[in-house]
């Protein structure tokens, strides 16, 4: 998932076909279950969508400030705006939708989201998320994920990449070199043994 993020002349080529000359948003969120509360729940993954979505599309700003935007849902605790409020899921979850439901037809969302064996939460939650963006208009989302049950069920019937199935040979040469008695020959394509 890293390299297709970070491979964005590969990725965005692949994308125009897509956005037919839209404006082109791409976000990502890697769950990371070792690491602090925000890298592995809802609130890390919303605020960082959200985050993404406003540099690249600085106008979310006016749906986060806009009377329909402060309803009391949206802020912990306060019922007036204030930007140093901390906004709970259900809140952050609202703006997205609005954003989601709001974006002019000129904006296309591509998420990629990494990692969702390793969220701690409430997996359904999670797949409510993920349905939202998959089902938006001019909205793509890629995730990946070992195959936890609740994943496979929901995700039958979507294309699925398997990395297993492409790596195989190779995993199995580097187990078979890492567990054998004798040392390895190096492995180089450009190198021929005469």
């Amino acid at each position: 998932m890293k390299y297709i993020v970070n491979c964005e002349l590969y990725s965005t080529s692949y994308l125009a076909d897509w956005e037919k000359g839209t404006d082109l948003i791409v976000v990502s969120f890697f769950f990371w279950s070792p690491g602090m509360a925000l890298q592995k729940s809802c609130t890390g993954l919303l605020r960082s969508l959200l985050y993404q979505i406003a540099t690249q599309w600085p106008a979310l700003a006016d749906l986060v400030v806009s009377p329909t935007g402060r309803s009391k849902d949206a802020i912990d605790g306060s019922r007036s705006w204030n930007p140093l409020t901390t906004w709970t899921d259900q809140g952050l979850m609202s703006l997205l939708n609005r954003f989601l439901d709001e974006k002019p037809a000129n904006i296309s969302l591509c998420a990629f989201v990494d990692g969702l064996d390793e969220f701690v939460g409430d997996e359904d939650y999670l797949l409510h998320m993920i349905g939202l963006l998959n089902n938006s208009s001019r909205c793509k989302i890629c995730v990946s994920s070992r195959p936890e049950q609740a994943f496979r069920q929901e995700f039958r019937l979507c294309p699925q990449l398997r990395v297993q199935d492409l790596n195989r040979e190779d995993i199995e040469r580097t187990a078979a070199g890492k567990l054998s008695t004798e040392p390895a020959e190096p492995q180089c394509p450009a190198y021929t043994r005469r």
